[in-house]
C-alpha cells in the first residue's frame, strides 16, 4: 500500500499544463544478519562471505525483491540442527526461514528485518580406546577406560596408559585409528 505525501493545488488554470513527477527512489530495506557463534553468512551462491566488525551485519534489498543466503558451519562447529529466524521491524511478525538447497531466502521484501539463528553448538567427537590385554587405559582420576568417550572439539583428553605386571617392562605404542603417526608419553616416560 502507498502513502500519501504533500498536496498539491494548481489555482486559476487557463492554459494545458503538464505536471511531472520525478525523483522517486525505489524503497530499500535493511537485512540485519545477526552475528552468531560458530557460523558464517554467504551470499547465495556460498562464494561471498558478509563480513562485519559489529554484533549485526546488514545488507540492503530493494522493495519487493528477494534476500536470499547461505549460512556455514564455521571449524568445530555442529550447525545441522539450526533453526533461522526473520523477524520484521514494524510488525514484530517472526517467521521460520527454511532452506532450499541451502539456501535461506526472505522473499518480496516490505521491511527491515533481523535474521537470527538458534542452536549452533560445538562438534562433538567419540574417541573409542581399545587397549590389548596386560594394558589398561586410565583417566585422570585413575579410572579405568573402557569404552568410548566424547570430547568437544578443541578439547584435550589425557589418559594414561597402566601395564600389568608381567608386561611392565615393555614400551606401549600407541597409535591412532587410520594414521601411521604414533603418540609419544607427555612426561616421556
Amino acid at each position: 500500500e502507498g502513502k500519501d505525501t504533500d498536496r498539491y493545488i494548481l489555482k486559476d488554470i487557463q492554459e494545458n499544463v503538464r505536471i511531472y513527477v520525478d525523483g522517486l527512489e525505489h524503497n530499500t530495506y535493511k537485512m540485519k544478519l545477526y552475528n552468531t557463534t560458530g557460523i558464517s553468512y554467504y551470499d547465495k551462491y556460498g562464494q561471498e562471505k558478509y563480513m562485519s566488525g559489529g554484533e549485526f551485519i546488514e545488507r540492503t534489498v530493494y522493495h519487493d525483491d528477494d534476500f536470499s543466503f547461505k549460512i556455514f558451519a564455521e571449524e568445530g562447529y555442529d550447525i545441522s540442527e539450526i533453526k533461522v529466524y526473520s523477524k520484521q521491524e514494524k510488525s514484530g511478525f517472526r517467521k521460520q526461514l527454511l532452506p532450499s538447497n541451502g539456501v535461506y531466502t526472505i522473499e518480496k521484501a516490505s521491511d527491515n528485518c533481523t535474521i537470527t539463528v538458534e542452536n549452533t553448538k560445538k562438534s562433538v567427537y567419540s574417541v573409542e580406546i581399545r587397549t590389548t590385554s596386560g594394558a589398561k587405559c586410565l583417566d585422570d582420576n585413575g579410572n579405568v577406560i573402557n569404552s568410548s568417550l566424547t570430547v568437544n572439539h578443541g578439547d584435550d583428553l589425557a589418559f594414561t596408559i597402566a601395564l600389568d605386571k608381567a608386561y611392565n617392562h615393555s614400551t606401549p605404542i600407541v597409535t591412532l585409528k587410520g594414521s601411521i603417526n604414533t603418540i609419544s608419553p607427555v612426561d616421556g616416560r
